[in-house]
């Protein structure tokens, strides 16, 4: 399971399918986008879904990606919370094996992170209180300087306590 929504014994699958923006470096938007034109797959990666230009040349001492991608990446999907989940006095976003992450809901900067090695965890406490309806937007920062390769496989639990 890609990510998650983890309530006491309970556990919400949030793997499936996004709204996507590929935008390449230079990179041009810095806030949520209106028009989300793709979708990809969650848990994948975009060369596993062959999002990007083809790469027709084959590298040697190193793995060639077959559709190599540097720029950002926005996902947008809409998380229904129930009663109880929105009743809840906190709620945590938790992604781990990442790069660079900023989260957004219903078109509010949450935070970001940068660290590969540790979570990213974001409090959405105060965000989702008030609404059981929320727009969710992640934004993956990358280039070629960093790992290549826009890894998607990493963890998203939201939980809530």
């Amino acid at each position: 399971m890609w990510g998650s929504i983890v309530e006491e014994d309970r556990v919400y699958d949030l793997s499936g399918k996004y709204e996507l923006l590929m935008d390449e470096i230079p990179c041009s938007v810095d806030v949520p986008p209106v028009d989300y034109p793709l979708s990809m797959q969650l848990p994948g990666t975009t060369a596993q879904q062959k999002l990007g230009t083809y790469n027709e040349s084959r590298e040697s001492g190193f793995f060639t990606e077959k559709y190599p991608f540097a720029g950002q990446i926005w996902l947008r999907r809409v998380i229904t919370l129930s009663r109880e989940q929105a009743g809840k006095k906190h709620c945590f976003l938790t992604l781990e094996r990442t790069r660079v992450t900023e989260v957004w809901i219903n078109g509010e900067k949450i935070g970001s992170e940068n660290s590969l090695c540790t979570p990213h965890v974001y409090d959405l406490s105060r965000h989702l209180a008030e609404r059981r309806t929320g727009a969710f937007a992640h934004r993956k920062i990358r280039g070629h300087q960093i790992h290549p390769g826009l890894l998607l496989h990493g963890f998203l639990e939201l939980s809530y306590v």
